[in-house]
């Protein structure tokens, strides 16, 4: 019993660290979010450069991760929270990275827009946010009263 609680120590410290990678992936993709609409609707040149660099260490964190949480699952046999926290974490860490992976690909669609104007239907990027009542921001589209034509 007394080898016990090291051990349990020891997988307290390896989930807190991969809760820390998550959050540090979480953080790389929203920044490769922010870049892309950037990119689009700022016509910034360079975000798209950006994101493909973050998207490159977004995709290293996402199989360093993987392989962390398979390691902790098959030497310490997690069980109930534990087993779900690593399951929810393995999901996030997934669906992380395909967020990633369409923030690059918005970014390299941007570029490709470049040569083109923005069309007059097409809401300035400040009118697709509106402020409610306690001061925060979510996005809502607003509609445009100009109307675009196919």
């Amino acid at each position: 019993m007394t080898t016990a609680r090291p051990l349990r120590l020891q997988f307290e410290r390896q989930i807190k660290h991969l809760q820390a990678d998550v959050l540090r992936m979480g953080a790389l993709v929203e920044t490769s979010c922010s870049l892309a609409y950037q990119a689009v609707f700022e016509r910034n040149l360079t975000a798209p450069a950006t994101i493909t660099a973050q998207e490159a260490e977004t995709d290293r964190l996402y199989r360093h991760i993987e392989a962390d949480c398979i390691q902790v699952m098959t030497l310490q046999a997690p069980v109930a929270n534990d087993m779900r926290l690593l399951s929810a974490l393995l999901q996030l860490v997934r669906d992380l990275e395909r967020i990633g992976d369409y923030a690059a690909e918005i970014g390299q669609l941007a570029t490709k827009l470049f040569s083109y104007s923005t069309p007059p239907c097409l809401p300035r990027p400040w009118a697709w946010l509106r402020t409610t009542s306690n001061g925060s921001s979510p996005i809502r589209p607003v509609r445009s009263s100009a109307t675009c034509s196919s």
